[in-house]
């Protein structure tokens, strides 16, 4: 029995405005994808669309926190999959 239920988004951070302006083109328009959200400008903005089972999110250069030590755990998360979760960091870690 898998204890992963699903994916909430997945997030990708482009490396300068032209790659975050080819991303948003090939998900909104060839793959049709809706915009959920957008928000800022330039090397700051962010999009988000909808796959309909959850959420991609796309950051220009300067925009989102990939890489920050702190990330937010849903509401809706449950106690399964949050045992999953830290197993697997523990599993992780041990192998280092």
């Amino acid at each position: 029995m898998s204890l992963i239920k699903g994916l909430h988004h997945a997030a990708l951070k482009c490396s300068c405005q032209a790659e975050f302006q080819e991303a948003i083109h090939f998900y909104r328009d060839v793959l049709g994808l809706p915009v959920k959200r957008s928000w800022g400008e330039g090397d700051d903005a962010g999009i988000m669309f909808d796959t309909g089972a959850g959420l991609i999110e796309i950051f220009a250069q300067g925009g989102g926190y990939v890489d920050n030590p702190v990330h937010n755990i849903q509401s809706q998360t449950s106690a399964e999959n949050m045992l999953a979760y830290f197993r697997a960091v523990q599993d992780f870690n041990a192998g280092r």
